[in-house]
């Protein structure tokens, strides 16, 4: 082929891919403008914020630990500055040595974010040491009183060993997303990414143990204790109210 057809041949392949593009452009804002799709999400501010959190309401756990705000470089890391970390005891067990005694609770929040839920324990703990006991167990957590479906939550439930002490650690891990609930990082995705939705937010609940730690069941049933009277309460002071979200007449 000669040097002018080749010359040829790549303007031609040039002004066909920057036509596609051109064209693909145009008919995502056409779907937009005339069907009211949405590709990217309008924010949805917080009720409250979490360091509000009205941990009174939480009796008969106690708050222990009130932990600190995050150096910048690590919320920057981390992708947003709606968070709070609290250490919790609950008060019905009795003896220091109880599993389960000592709950830690943190909670992040997204919105108006093109990184799409960036972090998940299953990551962050092996990044900090931690080795993975297995893949996670999706199961399903009773709390009753919020709207759920036969009263379950579905969760994500990590099991780590902490090469520090050899002992074994659990994670139990849910998104808050857009007015449901969602166990995993796909699912999460799934529902944010839905294009007749205007606004986007995702919010993940994690816990897990200080002190001795319980074993699988024991983790999964002081968890749903825990959840019990702490889903309330992000639920009604801090999360949006979705239907309000979805109804407003902009």
């Amino acid at each position: 082929m000669s040097d002018t057809l080749k010359h040829m041949f790549k303007d031609r392949a040039f002004v066909i891919c920057a036509a596609v593009l051109l064209a693909t452009g145009l008919g995502m804002t056409l779907a937009q403008n005339m069907m009211k799709m949405y590709f990217r999400k309008l924010p949805v501010p917080l009720r409250k914020s979490f360091d509000t959190f009205d941990t009174g309401k939480m009796w008969p756990y106690k708050l222990a630990i009130k932990g600190a705000r995050l150096p910048s470089e690590i919320e920057d890391e981390l992708g947003t500055q709606d968070y709070s970390h609290y250490i919790f005891e609950d008060t019905t067990l009795t003896q220091q040595n109880d599993p389960g005694k000592y709950v830690d609770l943190f909670v992040t929040y997204y919105t108006g974010s093109l990184d799409q839920v960036p972090h998940v324990p299953e990551e962050c703990w092996i990044g900090a040491g931690k080795k993975p006991l297995d893949r996670g167990q999706l199961v399903g957590l009773t709390i009753p009183g919020i709207g759920l479906t036969n009263n379950e939550l579905k969760v994500n439930h990590l099991r780590f060993l902490d090469r520090s002490d050899w002992t074994e650690q659990s994670v139990i891990y849910f998104f808050s997303v857009n007015g449901s609930f969602t166990a995993g990082r796909d699912e999460t995705r799934m529902q944010l990414s839905n294009p007749l939705i205007k606004y986007g937010y995702f919010s993940k609940v994690e816990l897990s143990f200080r002190g001795v730690q319980p074993d699988t069941e024991q983790a999964r049933q002081a968890a749903a204790k825990f959840l019990a009277k702490a889903l309330p309460i992000l639920l009604e002071d801090h999360w949006p109210n979705w239907q309000e979200v979805i109804n407003r007449k902009e």
